[in-house]
């Protein structure tokens, strides 16, 4: 009488649309994961969460009728951004700047967009700085490269994953955060767990509009938009905020108020809670 239950946050087959990955023995491991989990684990499921509304679209057809699927989008620990709480900054980081965490991948995260649209807007504002923080990938050398090529070595930090509470640190003392994700078969399944902690700083979040964000987010409201894949459009959102600081705050405020009804642990654990409930009590 023992049932199972799972939680899925993206399409199981990302890695035949992602163009970066040039290792055979990845695409291998990762095709022999599918399998198993097709063939062993999918028919067994009682209950299934799922981050957004396309994943349940994916995977209502490959369920059995008895599985019960939910939908549990991204959630964040508003506790850990404690706005009554003064956040030091990390050594060494001289504010204002613009931060970005998550994976040095041009295909999952756009970071080679961000560090063009940086350079457009370097020499107009002299006094702001771009901090990238993340897994280092087949992509950190080109990256690299073109910061030096670029001669923004001294405005642009480009370092190794940070521990959760210094990542706190960074974002809640940056002046803009950013998630330049472009258009992709994962950003359409998936939603950036980033961006709950993006929104709960209350500082403005410049992101592209791509998957499901714009669900649950509004332009110059709760968030700033761009269009993904464009270094102009990027360039564009970040002026916009560094242009309108007053703006800016309040649609900072306003992203937070959204994380804080819709994202945070406490909503989505009473909605699991209940559907657990449901699921291994009746």
């Amino acid at each position: 009488n023992i049932k199972y239950f799972m939680e899925l946050n993206e399409y199981p087959d990302i890695h035949i649309h992602n163009n970066s990955n040039k290792y055979i023995w990845q695409e291998w491991i990762a095709n022999r994961k599918n399998k198993i989990l097709f063939k062993n684990i999918i028919p067994q499921l009682d209950g299934l969460a799922l981050m957004t509304n396309n994943l349940i679209n994916y995977y209502t057809d490959k369920v059995s009728t008895n599985t019960i699927l939910l939908h549990l989008p991204m959630t964040v620990d508003l506790e850990r951004f404690n706005l009554n709480i003064n956040h030091q900054p990390l050594k060494g980081l001289h504010k204002p700047y613009i931060a970005f965490i998550g994976s040095m991948n041009n295909k999952k995260d756009g970071v080679n967009i961000l560090i063009e649209a940086f350079a457009k807007i370097a020499k107009h504002y002299k006094d702001i700085n771009l901090c990238i923080y993340g897994y280092w990938t087949y992509d950190t050398p080109a990256h690299q490269k073109r910061i030096k090529e670029l001669d923004l070595e001294h405005r642009i930090v480009y370092s190794k994953p940070i521990e959760s509470d210094q990542i706190c640190r960074l974002i809640m003392n940056a002046e803009i955060l950013v998630l330049p994700r472009p258009a992709s078969y994962q950003a359409e399944g998936g939603f950036p767990t980033k961006l709950g902690e993006y929104l709960a700083t209350t500082n403005p979040v410049v992101a592209t509009r791509v998957g499901e964000i714009p669900e649950y987010l509004h332009d110059k409201e709760s968030i700033f938009f761009c269009n993904p894949d464009s270094i102009d459009s990027l360039t564009t959102g970040l002026k916009c905020v560094l242009d309108n600081k007053e703006k800016a705050k309040n649609v900072g405020l306003e992203g937070r108020k959204v994380a804080e009804s819709v994202f945070s642990t406490s909503v989505q654990g009473k909605s699991l809670d209940a559907y657990l409930r449901n699921l291994f009590i009746k």
